[in-house]
Formats: C-alpha cells, structure tokens, sequence
C-alpha cells in the first residue's frame, strides 16, 4: 500500500475530497433552481451527493455555509459571460454595433442554459431582499458591468447618433437587460426563444435606442 504521506497520495485524496464538494454543490443548486433547498434536511442532501453527513460537515460547517457557496457559485456563473466577452482580446477593434451585440450574447448566455431555474431565484433573491451579501455582490457586478458597457460604447461615441449618449447608453443597458430577463427567465413573451434569435433581437434594440448604424447600412428610426 502506498504510504498515506506521499504527495501523490495526498494530491488524489485532495483530488476526491474536491469532487465530492462539487457533487455536495451541484445536488444544492438543483435543489435551490426547484425551490427547495432551504427546505431539504442537510442528510437528505448529503445522501443525494453520496457521502454521509459527517462527510458533509467536514466540508460546510453548517447548511447555510452551504446555501451561501450555492449563491455564490451561481454569481460567478450569471457573470462569467460578461466577463469574458469584454475581456476579448479583440474587443479593441469591434465596432459600437459589435460591442452591442456582445452586451446581448452576455445576457442570454447568463440568463439561457441549464442553469436557467437557479439564475430566476437568484434574480428573485435579490429583488425580495436587498440587505443579503448575495444581493449587494450583484449590485456591485451589476455596477461593473454597466460601466464597462458604457466605456466601451463611449470609446465609440462617433457612432451613437442619440444626442444624449451617456443616458442613452444607461437606458439601453436597462432595457437590454429588462427584455433578456423576462425572455428568458419569466416568460414574459410566452415563447421559448432561440437564443440567437433572441440575441438578434437584443441587438436590434440597443442598436435602435442609440441610433447606431448598422453594418448592413442600414440606420435605425
């Protein structure tokens, strides 16, 4: 038997006590995206994920350590998109209908996918109780973003022809953000959209409010 001590040994026991939190993880977050995390008894999720409840204890001192690593797996996740979208190397070179249209890939790959049940609570957590960290840290995201957003677009002022572009930069985020919600996350048209389609149409919108040309030539009214 190899000695407990050795580095590999150590490193696969890591490796295993690693997948283990991320099945403990994905077990809670199907159960917070189905409502019912805070109802579910720490042993019924443990049981779930395979492992004991000493085994869960020795990985979240309590349930709400658990429901906190929950909301802030789902923050990185709603973010992400943004994230790498404009920290694109090739950002520098888009064109202000480019930067449009990565705000609206952003928000439909933030609010669209799997995830799309446990992304709705944290939109409702948030909106229900302002005070939580996890509502302040989306605040603050949410802050970050807009203002890259908004330098981006302000970088490209020459092709925003609304006379007012800093407010209308503000509301188009607003609206851009309003529409992917409830698209996505409410229903709010009733239908199942395609997400690129839904992208498409983000675009239309940002690009009309702020009176960019298109690249087909073609301006909005």
């Amino acid at each position: 038997m190899p000695d407990p001590a050795t580095p590999f040994a150590v490193e696969t026991a890591q490796t295993r006590s690693e997948r283990t939190t991320l099945r403990l993880l994905e077990v809670a977050l199907d159960l917070f995206g189905a409502g019912t995390l805070a109802a579910t008894p720490v042993a019924a999720i443990a049981r779930a994920a395979g492992i004991s409840v000493g085994g869960f204890y020795g990985r979240f001192r309590t349930k709400a350590d658990l429901e906190r690593a929950v909301a802030e797996t789902m923050l990185h996740r709603l973010f992400a998109p943004f994230d790498e979208l404009f920290a694109a190397d090739d950002l520098a070179d888009d064109t202000a209908e480019q930067v449009v249209r990565r705000f609206a890939a952003g928000l439909v790959r933030a609010f669209g996918g799997s995830d799309r049940d446990a992304a709705r609570r944290v939109v409702l957590m948030v909106r229900s109780d302002t005070d939580l960290p996890t509502s302040r840290a989306v605040r603050d995201r949410n802050a970050h973003i807009q203002t890259v957003f908004a330098e981006a677009l302000l970088a490209r002022r020459r092709a925003i022809g609304h006379p007012d572009p800093e407010a209308a930069i503000a509301f188009t985020d607003l609206a851009m953000s309003a529409a992917a919600r409830e698209a996505l996350l409410h229903a709010g048209t009733g239908l199942e959209p395609d997400e690129s389609e839904l992208v498409d149409r983000l675009t239309d919108l940002g690009c009309a409010y702020l009176r960019i040309t298109r690249s087909s030539g073609r301006s909005p009214r």
